[in-house]
């Protein structure tokens, strides 16, 4: 986040065992914007940014429904992004990521869903 709350990029997966995150909490904590990993970043898009961001307010709300939309929103502004897919994978598919990261089932969820948005059948 940079002050005054915009998500510009979200570290997945984040541990409070990991000296870097936790340096990152209490950069953000004392009002700082703490430097995020060029992988965890929502550039060049703002309609993205911006949806991608209502769909977080909505998830820590407990509205994982309209996150889920929200998400689905920022990733038609962004559709190569990964970042988006993953935490819409994630919510829908908890078992996929936790305790472990599944990662062969998320290559052939992206290779789906991109196929599915080459022919004009996708969800977002």
């Amino acid at each position: 986040m940079r002050a005054g709350g915009t998500v510009v990029g979200v570290k997945v997966p984040f541990s409070v065992d990991d000296e870097t995150d936790r340096h990152s909490v209490d950069v953000f904590a004392r009002g700082g914007a703490p430097e995020i990993e060029a992988s965890g970043r929502l550039d060049g898009v703002p309609d993205a940014i911006e949806s991608f961001a209502g769909g977080v307010g909505a998830y820590a709300g407990g509205d994982r429904q309209t996150a889920i939309r929200r998400w689905r929103e920022a990733l038609a502004e962004d559709p190569a992004n990964y970042l988006i897919r993953k935490q819409i994978w994630a919510v829908q598919h908890p078992e996929r990521f936790y305790p472990e990261i599944d990662w062969d089932w998320q290559m052939q969820v992206l290779a789906q869903e991109r196929e599915a948005e080459a022919s004009g059948t996708s969800r977002t």
